[in-house]
């Protein structure tokens, strides 16, 4: 059984190691540059902490 599924930079390729290996040299061939989404930064447990406490507060 094959298994694959593209989710953002994700690749759900299941067990099958020829799988896992041609999508691990497919990706190296991608010509892209990678770009973080606003707020992934490390921070995020802070923010929720704050959001809860804040929620709280009402």
């Amino acid at each position: 059984m094959q298994i694959i599924s593209i989710v953002g930079a994700s690749v759900l390729v299941g067990n099958n190691i020829e799988i896992i290996r041609q999508e691990y040299h497919d990706t190296l061939r991608l010509n892209r540059k990678p770009e973080r989404p606003e707020l992934w930064d490390g921070k995020t447990a802070g923010r929720c902490l704050e959001a809860i406490l804040e929620w709280r507060r009402w």
